[in-house]
């Protein structure tokens, strides 16, 4: 997002991520998530989002699969967000 006009999330005790490079996503029709206490590659206890039309982010200086409580996937060949045969999302409840 550029100059958002609202913050990007409801009253997060802690923002996003500090300086990204690259903005979370463009134009995703479910926000990212509602008063989350940490970041979202931070130990996320909730699956990403439920079925982003946008993914979830294009060129991350950290790689999204940071020490999530539940891996992406085992093993994957290609990082999530270059074309993954399986969204994310699928993969949690």
């Amino acid at each position: 997002m550029t100059n958002p006009t609202v913050p990007y999330t409801t009253n997060p005790t802690v923002p996003y991520t500090t300086n990204p490079t690259v903005p979370y996503t463009t134009n995703p029709t479910v926000p990212y998530t509602i008063n989350p206490t940490v970041p979202y590659t931070t130990n996320p206890t909730v699956p990403y989002t439920t079925n982003p039309t946008v993914p979830y982010m294009t060129n991350p200086t950290v790689p999204y699969t940071t020490n999530p409580t539940v891996p992406y996937t085992t093993n994957p060949t290609v990082p999530y967000t270059t074309n993954p045969t399986v969204p994310y999302c699928t993969l949690h409840d």
